[in-house]
C-alpha cells in the first residue's frame, strides 16, 4: 500500500495543528495562531471544554473573540494549514 493511500494530504502539503494553544496578545480577546488556517473553516477552537462558534472572527492567524476570555484561559485550536 502507497504512502498517499494512507495519508493522502501529505502528498498534497497539508499539515495539521492539533490541540495549539493560541498566544494570548495580552487583552483576553485577542490570540495568534502559529499558522493561519488554511481553509479558514477548518479552525475548531475549544474555551474550557466548549467547542466555540459564532464568538470569534479569525483574519489570516489572529483570533478575536467578542467577549474577554480572562488572563490565562483554557483555549485549544485545531486546524488545517
Amino acid at each position: 500500500m502507497s504512502a498517499f493511500a494512507i495519508r493522502p494530504w501529505a502528498a498534497m502539503g497539508v499539515q495539521f495543528a492539533d490541540a495549539e494553544m493560541p498566544q494570548s496578545m495580552g487583552d483576553g480577546v485577542t490570540f495568534k495562531l502559529v499558522h493561519s488556517p488554511v481553509p479558514p473553516s477548518s479552525l475548531v477552537l475549544f474555551y474550557n471544554g466548549l467547542e466555540q462558534s459564532g464568538s470569534y472572527t479569525l483574519t489570516g492567524n489572529v483570533i478575536v473573540f467578542e467577549d474577554d476570555l480572562g488572563d490565562d484561559p483554557d483555549l485549544l485550536a485545531w486546524y488545517r494549514f
